[in-house]
């Protein structure tokens, strides 16, 4: 699973607002092209306070997918001086599990 503002968003929009346009995918795809360069968030990964996840399994697939970013997207943008795996570990270590914080409410 790929995790990004634009997966993030398509679960943001109004899914009757997604039928209707026919394929959510389809948006996602677009946005993801140079045309529209100018509507991406531009962010480094030390900008990242919290990271929420509906539940345990998205949490397990987060974390597969931050232990798969290649080292040289995380010396680029988290001068920590520290070795990746650490860096790496930081960013698991700000995931949020939803359903756990429901449970404190």
């Amino acid at each position: 699973m790929r995790f990004s503002v634009v997966w993030i968003c398509q679960y943001v929009f109004n899914e009757i607002l997604l039928d209707s346009l026919s394929c959510g995918h389809c948006i996602n795809n677009s946005i993801e092209t140079d045309r529209y360069k100018q509507l991406w968030l531009k962010y480094d990964y030390n900008d990242i306070r919290y990271i929420i996840v509906p539940d345990s399994h998205s949490r397990i697939d987060l974390i597969n997918t931050i232990m798969s970013i290649a080292d040289e997207q995380l010396d680029e943008q988290i001068d920590t001086g520290s070795p990746t795996i650490i860096q790496k570990y930081i960013l698991i270590s700000k995931i949020l599990v939803l359903d756990e914080i429901r449970k404190d409410w």
